[in-house]
Parts: C-alpha cells; structure tokens; sequence
C-alpha cells in the first residue's frame, strides 16, 4: 500500500505563491524515500474560502500559471495530491489535483457544495458529477473534497469502481463538538464500502 505524507498546512487566502512554496519546502524536507505521496488540504493553493476572489480573471490566470509551475519545480520529486480551484470544461471546481512528471496528471471536482453557515461552495463553484478513482502509482485511490464524505453517494461511487482506499481533502472550519460528527460520517464510509479512509484537514 501507498505511504501517504499529510499536510495539515494553514494556507493563507490569496496567496498562491506563498502556499505553493511552503508546500513544496515541506516536500523537498521530506522526499527521502519513506512517503510515496504528499498530499494538500481543500484549496490549500488559494486558502479556503476563496470567495469572490475566485471572480478575478487575473487570479484564474495566477491558479493556472503558478500551479504549472509548481508542477514542473517538482518534477523530480514524489507525486502530489493538492486541492485547488480549476477549470473543467470551462467551469470552475472546487478540485483535487493529482501531479506527477511535472504535470497535473488528473483532476476531481466536488460533488456536494454546501451552502450552509460559513459555506458559499454553490455561488462560487460549479458542481461535477460523481467521481471515478484516481489510478495513482499503480493504486485506484477514490479522492474526496471535504463535505463529499458526509452522505454515501460519492463513496458508494468511487468504491464501486474500484477504489482500494478513501482520501478526504477538508477544509472544514473549527466547531464546538464537530469532531465527534467527522469520525461518526467517516466510519460509516468505512463500514459500508469496507475501505480504509484517509481523512486530512487544513
């Protein structure tokens, strides 16, 4: 099985440059051969909730721009799962991005969008459809963002075909007594696709 490398960085809102490279020091401190995968939290590029930043053409463009180079800076390095906004189909997702080979390699979009509390996912983002697996390193990895793991659907999809394991990319603010909810939602996907699950927070 894959050796995960979770971090829980507290990126900040609008500074991609910044969050980019403190992700990238964190792996080349750690590219020693004992984790096969470094993975970000939800919209670790931008900070989350990115709100109506994300309405700027110029901070699209600086998405775009700074995450392909990012890729190509760790070209030589361990593969990434980060989560970021990006364009599928011209239409704006909250994503988790797969990059290796100094490329993004894969992409998937979040499947429910709250729009509860301090949520706004539904006005700034456009939802995607449920999503497959990720093949990564020769693994089917089923990659979930944030609230995707509080109803079955997007599991039950991802397990169905073929998901060896479960990684859940958050966001989720601090709120009295919530951890007790998270672990209750995560072990039901747990028992009722008998996977196990990686659950990973800003």
């Amino acid at each position: 099985m894959l050796r995960f490398g979770l971090w829980q960085g507290n990126p900040l809102v609008g500074d991609i440059k910044g969050n980019l490279s403190g992700f990238e020091q964190v792996i080349r401190d750690h590219a020693n051969g004992m984790i096969d995968v470094f993975v970000a939290s939800e919209c670790y590029v931008t900070g989350y909730p990115v709100e109506d930043l994300l309405d700027r053409p110029s901070f699209r463009e600086e998405i775009i721009t700074e995450l392909k180079a990012f890729a190509e800076r760790i070209r030589d390095l361990p593969p990434v799962i980060i989560g970021a906004p990006w364009p599928i189909e011209d239409k704006w997702h909250n994503a988790a991005l797969f990059i290796q080979n100094g490329a993004i390699q894969d992409v998937r979009g979040k499947y429910l969008l709250p729009d509860y509390g301090v949520f706004d996912d539904s006005r700034i983002f456009s939802k995607s459809g449920l999503p497959g697996p990720m093949m990564i390193l020769g693994h089917k990895i089923g990659v979930m963002v944030c609230a995707d793991m509080w109803e079955p659907d997007v599991a039950e999809a991802l397990c169905e075909a073929g998901a060896e394991i479960l990684l859940v990319l958050n966001g989720s603010p601090y709120e009295h007594d919530k951890l007790d909810e998270r672990i209750g939602h995560a072990t039901a996907r747990v028992v009722e696709n008998d996977v196990p699950l990686i659950y990973l927070n800003m």
